[in-house]
């Protein structure tokens, strides 16, 4: 009887404890992607005293990578910008991709972001989502679960740039 009490206790114990260590790291890793949008966002604020300025920063994700990147924007003009060409996007120094946390991964959906780009110095917020497409101004998701689907998390980016989970 104590032994079938103790493996009962022992074995809830365990389940419960990967469980919140999951639900901890989906937690953590959404927080640290809020937190990277929001340093492109205060990044294209910060352009009104650089001489030559790029138009805008933005986070990409890779789906398939399960990766987040930061990346300024200079193409020539920066007048009628309706989608990022890469040739003009460049990492920006300090703020190297990540991978998410393993044991998660980002799903993608219709209203999945690939690109959050803020217009400096305004910043005029424009996504681009994982489907294909433009720049728009729709507000857009990131969608982050655990491999095992036993819990998720959203991101929500709105038009004027807020960021929630």
């Amino acid at each position: 009887m104590v032994l079938g009490v103790t493996l009962l206790i022992s074995s809830s114990l365990i389940l419960f404890s990967g469980t919140s260590r999951r639900q901890t790291a989906l937690t953590v890793e959404a927080a640290k992607i809020s937190q990277f949008i929001l340093r492109a966002k205060a990044l294209a604020v910060s352009t009104y005293d650089q001489a030559n300025p790029p138009c805008g920063y933005g986070v990409r994700i890779d789906y398939d990578a399960g990766r987040y990147s930061m990346f300024s924007y200079a193409p020539p003009s920066c007048k009628g910008i309706v989608n990022i060409d890469t040739d003009f996007a460049d990492q920006v120094p300090g703020a190297s991709s990540f991978v998410v946390d393993r044991g998660l991964v980002f799903e993608e959906n219709a209203d999945s972001i690939a690109e959050v780009f803020f217009l400096a110095p305004t910043p005029k917020t424009f996504i681009s989502f994982a489907v294909g497409g433009d720049l728009e101004t729709n507000p857009g998701k990131i969608y982050l679960k655990t491999s095992a689907e036993s819990a998720n998390i959203i991101i929500s980016v709105k038009y004027a740039g807020q960021v929630t989970i």
